[in-house]
């Protein structure tokens, strides 16, 4: 029988210090909810829309104490991002990312970000295909148009703003290269939430939410129908030591299913042979759960298991596989 063996590694992440990080986060919800995530918000909390609160978990995704992401395939070695398919992130002097490198299989998508003096993005060039999106904004550094190009289109779309009562309301009319209008929308945002969205002549769909304790949507619904399902939120506070880890077989959507959990907080999950895996981001380390997917059945419905806590700062998980290539894992995120 073949030896099957499975490799933990410690990798670690710095994307800039926190005090420039934090520095760079000008997204606004309230006053320009359509003003292009950065880079480097797209890997902060502020992603998720108008937050409150010290936010730990938002479904799958999780964040430190500053609002960036615990889990991310960000590599801080150009040379380990390309072996691993992870990405890589070149900063200037004031913490901004200005060039981004992807790695799939040997292949590098980069992508290259300009910023003018209010930190605001002005553009995104992707250098692979040779796209280019460029953004411009009004003294209140609002939003007012976009244009994207290629060497086959150009798109240019244009934003006005106005008040309807507490409700800010925003029309896009976006064109093609001759000129003609191919999209036009309403856009009505209460509280840096979409309230209603209209394609003018086509009609409109209004947004309402549920909220927990910090005014937080944890539901939205569109036309009184759940279309996300319920959010799940947790606050840094929630997560008190010591923390308490449990494995337990479940009743899942299609079939029984390993739910590990920390302090009551769903950790994802990843199977070998005989063994399952899963990542706690808030302690950046891998849980070691010694139990077969066999044992995983409706015969075990509500059997625990031990759960085995590995180093901290061991969270490079790689996987062997029947099918070729090992699966591998960084912080949870697959990377191929």
């Amino acid at each position: 029988m073949k030896h099957r063996t499975y490799y933990l590694l410690t990798l670690f992440i710095v994307l800039v210090s926190t005090l420039k990080a934090q520095d760079q986060i000008v997204k606004d919800w309230y006053r320009a909810p359509l003003n292009p995530l950065t880079p480097l918000e797209e890997l902060h909390s502020i992603a998720q829309g108008p937050i409150k609160g010290n936010i730990l978990k938002i479904n799958e995704n999780w964040y430190d104490t500053t609002g960036f992401s615990l889990k991310s395939n960000v590599l801080d070695n150009l040379e380990t991002a390309k072996k691993y398919n992870g990405r890589y992130l070149i900063k200037n002097d004031k913490g901004q990312i200005i060039e981004s490198k992807e790695f799939n299989s040997g292949k590098e998508n980069s992508t290259t970000f300009t910023y003018n003096e209010q930190g605001l993005l002005i553009e995104r060039n992707y250098q692979t295909d040779g796209k280019v999106k460029t953004y411009f904004y009004d003294t209140d550094n609002r939003l007012i148009k976009d244009v994207f190009t290629s060497s086959t289109f150009t798109y240019t779309s244009v934003y006005t703003y106005s008040n309807k009562g507490k409700s800010l309301v925003i029309n896009e009319v976006s064109t093609n290269k001759d000129g003609v209008v191919v999209n036009e929308y309403n856009y009505t945002y209460r509280d840096g939430l979409l309230r209603q969205r209209e394609e003018v002549g086509q009609g409109s769909t209004s947004y309402t939410y549920e909220f927990d304790s910090n005014y937080n949507w944890i539901t939205q619904y569109k036309e009184g129908q759940v279309i996300n399902s319920k959010r799940d939120l947790f606050y840094h506070d929630q997560l008190q030591e010591p923390r308490v880890y449990k494995a337990i077989v479940q009743k899942g959507t299609y079939s029984p299913s390993l739910v590990v959990t920390v302090n009551d907080m769903k950790l994802q999950t990843h199977k070998g042979k005989n063994v399952h895996y899963a990542f706690d981001p808030s302690s950046n380390r891998y849980l070691k759960i010694p139990v077969s997917s066999s044992e995983i059945n409706a015969a075990n419905l509500g059997k625990t298991y031990d759960v085995l806590e590995l180093p901290i700062g061991n969270n490079l998980l790689t996987i062997p596989s029947n099918y070729g290539k090992p699966h591998i894992y960084l912080r949870g995120v697959r990377m191929y």
